[in-house]
């Protein structure tokens, strides 16, 4: 699944306090389904914030839709030039990884694999997340009990 990273505390409102625009300096035209990765850095205005509030960083935290990307929005959160427009915000196990400049994909295997084997992490979300069936995710799971 494809990531984007969006520094604190901005992933958080787009998770909790319904930012529903990305603001970027460039335009995008991939649409669907993005795991939000929140930035180890965090801007020097908001650290207090994200210190107050105990808010991750330097890992996935959420997956959310980006649905368009505009130029213009009535929406509070647009400050352009480009707005990555997004749905479906949900947060998730904050999963550790480092970050990248643009949409990227991120190294989430073993990560993944060992949060859902050690019942960190729904079936569901692990096998949405490595884009594997459900099923698939299971029968791992069962063969690394049995072996161990």
């Amino acid at each position: 699944m494809k990531a984007i990273s969006i520094s604190q505390p901005f992933c958080h409102h787009i998770l909790t306090a319904g930012k529903d625009v990305e603001n970027r300096d460039w335009p995008t035209s991939y649409r669907g389904d993005i795991l939000l990765h929140a930035s180890r850095k965090v801007p020097v205005t908001h650290q207090a914030y994200v210190r107050r509030h105990e808010l991750f960083t330097g890992g996935i935290v959420g997956i959310a839709k980006i649905i368009d990307c505009v130029e213009v929005s009535a929406s509070e959160w647009f400050s352009g030039p480009y707005g990555f427009v997004m749905t479906g915000q949900r947060a998730i196990p904050f999963i550790p990884c480092r970050g990248a400049p643009k949409i990227f994909v991120p190294d989430l295997y073993d990560v993944v694999m060992a949060m859902y084997q050690n019942d960190q992490m729904p079936q569901q979300l692990a096998a949405q997340i490595l884009g594997l069936s459900p099923g698939h995710i299971g029968d791992i799971k069962r063969r690394n009990r049995g072996a161990a």
